[in-house]
């Protein structure tokens, strides 16, 4: 009984490694796409929340948001900032 047990315990393992192997595929990781005129980065911002930066490259802006959980809102917050303002001459984007 235990013995049958044990080869049973067996057999399902290597049955569940063989699946793992043959059914795990790497899945591809995107970043940027080429041509693209926006640029989103998440970021921790204080202890209790996360933001998401948005930048347009087009227009060299940059606004960040958050998840208001209380009112299940995303909220601005920090304004929408002139990145050729705030850094004078507009820098090329590669």
């Amino acid at each position: 009984m235990k013995k049958t047990l044990i080869v049973t315990l067996l057999c399902v393992n290597a049955v569940m490694l063989l699946a793992l192997i043959l059914y795990s595929t790497e899945q591809p990781a995107f970043g940027q796409v080429a041509g693209a005129d926006y640029l989103v980065v998440t970021a921790r911002a204080a202890r209790e929340w996360d933001a998401v930066y948005v930048l347009d490259l087009s227009t060299r802006r940059l606004v960040a948001v958050r998840l208001d959980q209380n009112r299940r809102r995303i909220t601005p917050f920090g304004g929408v900032r002139d990145l050729t303002r705030d850094f004078g001459r507009r820098a090329a984007v590669r």
